[in-house]
């Protein structure tokens, strides 16, 4: 395969403050829901990158049924937890993609293949606020990278099939990104709030 999948269902916090964490179901205490948290770029999981980085996660809104309460520690007293309010916005994993190949190393031109890169990881940085980062916007960047198709050359791939003895086979690394970026644009484009983050 050319990446690897799968749906972990983590929560994404942007809140008022600015505040972002991959969250986990925990557990609940009296009527206040419990999260463990690992920050989304220093902890577990969702700072966890491939080789060549390219970690595609789709996020869809989540409205927590009871409110909301963080831990980092050990300690789930009151004292310890963090209370989020109406102001702060979550959004729930609905999709994870982890890209196996270089996905840049096809391009031949190197102003191309920076460019390219640099606008993929700033225009879908998890730091921005989702509306920032909608399908819209990942619909753009996949039209713009479907025109440095003729710029990209074929290699053998990074992988090997299991049959024939582990053989490598041909792959155009640039125009697999676009086919997985293509289905992923059709599957969530009409989810309301999705967005795209790159890391």
């Amino acid at each position: 395969m050319y990446g690897q999948v799968h749906c972990a269902g983590n929560l994404y916090l942007s809140g008022h403050r600015g505040r972002q964490f991959g969250m986990k179901s925990d557990c609940s205490h009296e009527n206040i829901h419990i999260a463990c948290a690992d920050s989304l770029f220093g902890g577990r999981g969702l700072a966890q990158e491939t080789p060549f980085g390219a970690r595609i996660t789709v996020w869809r809104p989540y409205s927590p049924v009871k409110s909301l309460a963080l831990h980092q520690q050990p300690d789930t007293t009151k004292a310890a937890l963090t209370l989020f309010g109406p102001d702060d916005i979550f959004q729930q994993e609905a999709f994870v993609w982890h890209a196996l190949e270089d996905v840049w190393g096809s391009i031949v031109n190197s102003e191309v293949r920076q460019t390219l890169s640099e606008r993929l990881r700033n225009d879908f940085q998890p730091s921005l606020p989702p509306l920032e980062r909608g399908l819209q916007k990942l619909r753009r960047f996949l039209d713009d990278a479907r025109l440095a198709l003729p710029e990209a050359e074929w290699s053998d791939s990074a992988q090997r099939l299991e049959r024939d003895g582990m053989t490598a086979y041909r792959l155009n690394a640039l125009l697999a990104f676009c086919v997985q970026l293509e289905w992923i644009h059709d599957i969530f484009k009409d989810v309301p709030g999705a967005s795209v983050s790159v890391q």
